[in-house]
């Protein structure tokens, strides 16, 4: 978290606009979010605040993972547990690539 802070200072100082912050889903990356006032791990019945306060200018700025780093995880998920079974047979996510 101070080292975004940080971040957000220096840029604010040379004039740098920042709306969003790009991030894996790592855990460390997910807690300094939640500390900085997003919930992305809250209850799934409630909306996700992804968005923080700029602790320099009050503006929001917006937390987003990145979508290639996600769709290699789901890929990555889906090799691990493969073959899958289904109701019409097995899915062996091996032979897929």
């Amino acid at each position: 978290m101070v080292l975004l802070s940080h971040a957000l200072e220096k840029l604010h100082a040379r004039g740098i606009r920042v709306v969003c912050v790009t991030m894996d889903e790592h855990a460390s990356n997910v807690s300094m979010c939640n500390q900085l006032g997003c919930e992305l791990k809250g209850d799934p019945r409630e909306p996700l605040q992804t968005s923080f306060s700029n602790p320099v200018t009050g503006e929001k700025v917006f937390v987003m993972m990145d979508a290639c780093h996600m769709l290699k995880l789901a890929r990555n998920m889906l090799l691990a547990y493969s073959p899958t079974a289904t109701t019409t047979g097995q899915i062996n996510w091996r032979t897929k690539r």
